[in-house]
């Protein structure tokens, strides 16, 4: 479980960054010359906010987009299915079925990650330029996805929810139907239900791990003052290149 886990946040970070790179985010504070106004600088900080977070957001949608749809994931499906954590030794599983459920989970953790992501930008830098023009680094950072996703030594917690959920009192019961033939509905069943108790986990460690990650950083940008009022300098194009 844990492989496939990793295996969907790299697919998903990895058709939406180039080269993410992934560092604890550090501690800043936006730093402006003495020849930046106070309201000035608080207009620009409010404009970044605004306007930036929904482009990385599109950027986040396209990754997750064409995770699902292009066809480079067709090797991401094979070393998803090597994963013998979800498909243990033993278990009599229906290739038709072993896809049903790989899709169920992909969908599901994806729909996780996307969700979880809880993006902020933090402004390093503001620099003057000119009397209309300043110049803006940014970091982009995430909820540390990498400890989020860590459900390593739960594996007891998710059969014993899943156990005490689907009635089964042994271990017994519960491989007498999953290492023979048939059983469909139940196989399903118990998978449809671990993933439920897979995400409340990932739930539960989402609620204590506060860690950030810079994904992005020192990200420049230019605002420009337009009748009086800061704006991102060439927004509609940066807006246009991902629709």
């Amino acid at each position: 479980m844990k492989k496939l886990l990793f295996v969907l946040m790299l697919a998903v970070m990895g058709n939406t960054f180039a080269a993410p790179r992934s560092q604890k985010a550090k501690s800043t504070r936006a730093v402006t010359t003495s020849r930046i106004s106070e309201s000035d600088r608080k207009e620009i900080e409010n404009v970044i906010q605004r306007d930036m977070a929904p482009i990385f957001n599109k950027l986040l949608s396209i990754g997750i987009n064409d995770y699902k749809y292009k066809s480079p994931n067709l090797e991401l499906i094979k070393e998803i299915e090597k994963d013998a954590s979800l498909f243990e030794k033993g278990f009599v599983i229906s290739e038709t079925l072993k896809k049903e459920i790989l899709k169920k989970y992909s969908d599901e953790i994806v729909k996780f990650i996307l969700k979880s992501f809880d993006l902020k930008i933090k402004i390093n830098q503001i620099s003057y330029i000119s009397e209309n023009k300043v110049n803006a680094t940014l970091d982009f950072t995430s909820r540390n996805l990498d400890k989020v996703l860590d459900i390593g030594g739960k594996d007891d917690i998710l059969y014993e929810r899943s156990f005490k959920r689907l009635g089964y009192k042994f271990v017994d019961e519960f491989e007498k139907v999953m290492k023979n033939k048939g059983n469909e509905d139940k196989k399903r069943n118990f998978y449809n239900v671990a993933l439920e108790e897979t995400i409340n986990l990932l739930n539960e460690n989402l609620s204590e791990i506060k860690e950030e990650n810079v994904f992005l950083s020192n990200v420049p940008v230019n605002l420009i003052k337009v009748n009086g009022k800061w704006e991102i300098e060439n927004l509609e194009n940066l807006r246009n290149a991902f629709n």
